[in-house]
Formats: C-alpha cells, sequence, structure tokens
C-alpha cells in the first residue's frame, strides 16, 4: 500500500529542486495478509495480529523498490 504522509507544520529546503512549504514522505507499508494479493484481490485483509513494527530506511545512493522482495518476505513472516 502506497500512503503519503504530510507535515504542514515543516518546510524542506530548497537543494536545487525548489523546495517547498511542507514536508511530505511518500510511503510504501507492507503488513501480513490472509492470502497472497492477485489482480482480483491487490489490499487483501490483514492477517490476525499483534505484529511488530518495522521501519526501513533506504540507502541515498539506491532506489527503495530494490529492497521491494526483501520487505514483502518480511512482511509476508510477520
Amino acid at each position: 500500500m502506497q500512503k503519503t504522509f504530510v507535515d504542514p507544520s515543516r518546510s524542506t529546503p530548497s537543494r536545487g529542486n525548489g523546495g517547498s512549504d511542507e514536508r511530505a514522505i511518500d510511503t510504501t507499508i507492507y503488513y501480513p495478509t490472509t492470502v497472497a494479493p492477485t489482480p482480483e484481490n491487490p489490499k487483501p485483509r490483514v492477517a490476525t495480529g499483534p505484529w511488530p513494527l518495522m521501519v526501513f530506511a533506504h540507502g541515498y545512493a539506491i532506489d527503495a523498490a530494490a529492497y521491494a522482495p526483501l520487505l514483502a518476505d518480511l512482511a509476508a513472516g510477520g
């Protein structure tokens, strides 16, 4: 699941790309499900928990998508 969190109380400084009056962070959320996602059911129900929260921040010089298989596997394992 994709979600963008916005903090309107803090600005994002310009680093040659314009900056912004608010700070936004695009996130991908992985969670354990009862069945694997399919095209017909892309967001299956969350498996019964409780589950731990893991926060992962990718490195500076690599795209976050490179870690998608690892993160999906960790979420599937609960």
